[in-house]
C-alpha cells in the first residue's frame, strides 16, 4: 500500500494524536487505518465510507469498502469518528464525523436531501429548547445528535 500523509502540520500532528491514543487503548495503527484517518483529515467533513473509498483511489491509495467500513466501525468504537445516520435514495446511509478521542461531542447536522451537502451547526440556544422538550416529554436526559434534513438554496 502506497504510504499516505497529511497535507498540513496541523492534521499530521491531529493524527499522531490519534495514532498515540490508538496504541494507548491496543488498536494497532496499520497503514490502512492510517490511511482511512488521512482521508478523513483531508475530506474535512461528515462522509459516507464510499465517499472515503472514491477520495482514497482518486489518490491512488487501494482499500476495499469493507476495510473502510470495518475501520470506521473501530474508530466509533473508541470514539476518533462519530456516526449519524442521514437519509439516503433508499433508507439512512452512516455519515462518519472526526471527533477528538479524548473530548467526545454531539455533532448537530444540516444535510440537503437532494445534493447531500452537510454543514455541521452549533446553536446552544437549539439544543437547550431540545433538551428542554425531550425531558419534559420523558424521552430521557442524554443529549443526542440531531440532523435536520432540508432542501438547500442551491437546489431549490
Amino acid at each position: 500500500m502506497k504510504k499516505v500523509e497529511p497535507h498540513s502540520p496541523k492534521d499530521a500532528a491531529w493524527r499522531d494524536f490519534v495514532v498515540r491514543h490508538m496504541n494507548e487503548i491496543g488498536i494497532r495503527a496499520t497503514p490502512t487505518r492510517i490511511a482511512v484517518l488521512v482521508s478523513l483529515f483531508e475530506m474535512k467533513q461528515g462522509v459516507k465510507a464510499d465517499e472515503i473509498y472514491t477520495f482514497a483511489n482518486r489518490k491512488g491509495i487501494g482499500l476495499s469498502q469493507a476495510s473502510i467500513y470495518r475501520n470506521l466501525v473501530d474508530f466509533e468504537r473508541v470514539r476518533i469518528v462519530s456516526r449519524q445516520w442521514t437519509p439516503g435514495d433508499v433508507g439512512a446511509r452512516a455519515t462518519f464525523f472526526l471527533q477528538c478521542p479524548r473530548q467526545p461531542e454531539k455533532m448537530h447536522v444540516v444535510s440537503c436531501r437532494k445534493c447531500g451537502r452537510r454543514t455541521k451547526f452549533e446553536s446552544p440556544q437549539f439544543v437547550d429548547l431540545m433538551k428542554s422538550a425531550t425531558q419534559v416529554s420523558m424521552f430521557g436526559s442524554s443529549e443526542q445528535p440531531i440532523n435536520i434534513s432540508i432542501v438547500c438554496a442551491d437546489c431549490e
